[in-house]
Order: C-alpha cells, then sequence, then structure tokens
C-alpha cells in the first residue's frame, strides 16, 4: 500500500490594517505608489482618482507586477468616523504608505490587531517596517523631485 502524502500546508499571511484618522485631502496617488517602489516602477492599479493630480481620490489598490504578491489597498471610509484604511499582506508596503500619508498629513497612525484591538504605532516604529533596504531621505527626495516635475507640467498646460 502506497502512503499518502500529507497535504501541503501553506502559511497564511496576516493582512496588515493600519488606520489614519483624517479628513484631510490625499497627496496625489502617484506619490503614493512612488514612495512605495520608486519613481518608474512597474505596478498596476485602480482607483478613482479623476485626474492624476486629484487629492480627494477614496480608493487606491495597487500590484507589484514584479513581485505580484505585494499588493496593497487603501480607502477612506466614512463609518464609524472618516478615515483612511490601508491593508496589505506585506508589511513593508503598508507601513511605507501609513509612514507617508502620516507624515503627508500629519495625523497619527493605528494599527488594526486581529482581535479589532487598535493600538497607536509610533513613527519611529513605522519606519523600522519600512524594510530594511528602504531608505527614507533618498524615497522622500524622490517624491519631492515627482512632484516638482509633475508641477512644472501642469503649469506649462495652463
Amino acid at each position: 500500500m502506497q502512503a499518502i502524502p500529507a497535504p501541503l500546508c501553506l502559511e497564511v499571511s496576516q493582512v496588515i490594517t493600519y488606520l489614519i484618522y483624517s479628513t484631510k485631502p490625499r497627496p496625489p496617488f502617484y506619490l503614493v505608489t512612488t514612495f512605495v517602489w520608486g519613481d518608474g516602477h512597474d505596478f498596476d492599479s485602480d482607483g478613482n482618482s479623476r485626474t492624476p493630480h486629484d487629492r480627494e481620490w477614496t480608493e487606491l489598490y495597487c500590484t507589484n507586477r514584479s513581485e505580484p504578491y505585494e499588493r496593497f489597498n487603501v480607502e477612506v471610509l466614512s463609518t464609524p468616523t472618516q478615515h483612511i484604511e490601508i491593508s496589505s499582506m506585506s508589511d513593508e508596503a503598508a507601513s511605507r504608505i501609513a509612514w507617508f500619508l502620516h507624515d503627508a498629513l500629519g495625523d497619527g497612525v493605528v494599527e488594526m490587531l486581529e482581535s479589532g484591538e487598535e493600538v497607536e504605532i509610533e513613527a519611529a516604529a513605522l519606519l523600522a517596517r519600512c524594510g530594511d533596504d528602504f531608505d527614507l531621505d533618498a524615497r522622500s527626495r524622490e517624491v519631492r523631485d515627482v512632484q516638482k516635475a509633475r508641477n512644472a507640467l501642469l503649469l506649462q498646460a495652463e
């Protein structure tokens, strides 16, 4: 009699969820993806931004084409209190987005634990979860350069 192999046990990663309680307009979506992956990175996105410079978007979904497991979702939800919900199976991607939006909006970040408990997370702890190879200064410069270039294009179009 042949032994039947045991089923493969696949580790299920936890979804990381951050919340930012804010009613402020968000940065244009292209700055979010620039901060997460860098300018010119190949990704697929969907959302409800009316123009590239729209700051009133409420949905953004992105997948890293070179690492398809790395995807994230950002939504602005209105109940019970308006907040931004960031979710991803990638701790690094979720933490980068949360840090970027925290920095841009000036609002605190809380992590939603599996139990449903909300725990405030310090900016330094959030930054530490952005990855060993993440260079905050270089990425911040890149975001500023992209924003400056896009603003110059807008001025030329006027």
